[in-house]
């Protein structure tokens, strides 16, 4: 079975989100597994990131479902089978295929908490390719 929460570690996700986080909860939806993670130091505007895995048929149509919403999604070759990262103002995410396997992490930047858009893209594939390791 597909572990959101152990497929990468809090410290791991904690990196790519450039803030400390509280432990992950795990979430069971209706198409596969997340781990949530909210900022260890609640402010206003409170930043998150969440971990999911989701595989089988579904796993195809969430990834072709995603690109497609996120305009600025930028392919990103030799990551996975297929890969794409979008690094915004306010959210940031990566999702990658491997085999019926889909990784995707989404990092919601609180106030302050954005560091720049090429720092946020090379962490996010960082944890990753990571996750890839141990899939």
């Amino acid at each position: 079975t597909l572990d959101a929460c152990g497929i990468v570690t809090k410290a791991e996700v904690e990196a790519a989100a450039g803030f400390s986080l509280a432990a992950g909860r795990p979430i069971t939806t209706p198409v596969g597994e997340t781990c949530f993670y909210e900022q260890q130091s609640p402010g206003i505007a409170t930043g998150n990131a969440s971990v999911s895995l989701v595989s089988g048929p579904t796993a195809q149509a969430y990834y072709e479902s995603a690109q497609k919403e996120e305009p600025g999604a930028a392919d990103v070759p030799g990551l996975g089978d297929r890969a794409f990262v979008v690094s915004g103002e306010i959210q940031s995410n990566v999702l990658v295929m491997q085999g019926d396997v889909l990784f995707a992490v989404d990092i919601v930047h609180g106030t302050g908490t954005r560091v720049g858009e090429a720092d946020d893209r090379q962490k996010l594939l960082t944890l990753a390719r990571t996750a890839l390791g141990r899939l």
